[in-house]
């Protein structure tokens, strides 16, 4: 949603780059790790959720996502708090990006898939639609949240 666009957005790149020492290259690959990682994570698990309770995989990519998140908070606070170095964060930032990849991966296909399955055959276009619109106002109203937060605070 929309804390997700401000951080994904604005917010991860400039952290990235200012823990990259202004290294375009480092922000590339961090994101890099992310994607290449979901996509790596994506194919088996959408085979596993075919043939499992998509419930059970959802839920184990929700408990990967509350990792990775308690994983990022920690790794930004010693950072912000100088218990670590700049590249030391930006090391352990690169590997939990990996892991936010997996987690995408889990989660994305078998959600779409169980949201699918949870629509009644004439109202998915309509319910589609919905979903879309709301992904697109959280994705427009991110960065323009950012923009506001960078402009008052640096």
């Amino acid at each position: 949603g929309i804390a997700d666009s401000i951080w994904n957005g604005t917010v991860l790149v400039s952290y990235l780059y200012m823990l990259g020492h202004g290294s375009n290259s480092i922000v590339g690959f961090a994101e890099a790790l992310q994607g290449v990682s979901q996509l790596a994570t994506a194919l088996p698990v959408g085979y596993l959720a075919d043939k499992t309770k998509r419930s059970r995989v959802i839920g184990s990519g929700g408990v990967i996502m509350l990792i990775a998140t308690a994983l990022t908070l920690y790794i930004v606070a010693s950072e912000a708090q100088n218990h670590v170095s700049a590249h030391t964060s930006l090391v352990q930032l690169c590997a939990v990006l990996a892991l936010w990849g997996v987690a995408n991966g889990i989660l994305t296909g078998p959600l779409q898939a169980l949201f699918a399955d949870s629509t009644p055959r004439g109202e998915r276009s309509k319910n589609y639609t919905v979903l879309y619109s709301l992904y697109l106002v959280a994705g427009c109203v991110g960065p323009l949240v950012g923009l506001v937060l960078f402009r008052v605070w640096g």
